[in-house]
């Protein structure tokens, strides 16, 4: 194992493939998914963050942003939406995008949107509700 002098963004790397090579074996083995957020580094000490979510019977993982989506929403902070939107799979502009979860710290745009080619998206409420609104009346009418 290498042995490092200083702690730089090319120790960081290193350390950083290090630790999600040894977090993937804990996580076959615990059933859980867990990576590595931020880190932060000076000459000689390095912190990183961790999340760490729960893997569900049919594969899906939970997340902080799937948790907060599901509480805001049966709470009525939204309308036109429900927790059980999460993960749902819309059409919107000639796209199809798929609910993933919510920041509630912002105001204007809360709502996590993932298009197919995986890059995600924030959202208003609003337009959300539009697009479940106008899925939900398509299922109807087919």
């Amino acid at each position: 194992m290498k042995q490092f002098k200083t702690i730089d963004r090319e120790a960081c790397r290193e350390i950083r493939k290090l630790i999600d090579s040894h977090l993937a074996a804990i996580s076959d083995v615990a059933n859980l998914k867990i990576t590595g957020g931020n880190m932060s580094f000076s000459a000689t000490t390095a912190t990183i963050k961790l999340e760490i979510g729960l893997v569900g019977v049919d594969g899906s993982v939970g997340t902080k942003m799937g948790a907060d989506f599901t509480r805001y929403a049966d709470s009525g902070a939204w309308e036109g939406i429900t927790g059980s939107d999460l993960g749902r799979t819309l059409p919107h502009a000639g796209n199809t995008i798929t609910i993933v979860g919510a920041k509630p710290r912002s105001h204007k745009y809360p709502i996590l949107v993932e298009y197919a080619n995986g890059k995600q998206y924030k959202y208003p409420a609003a337009t959300i509700a539009r697009a479940i609104k106008a899925a939900d009346e398509k299922e109807l009418t087919a």
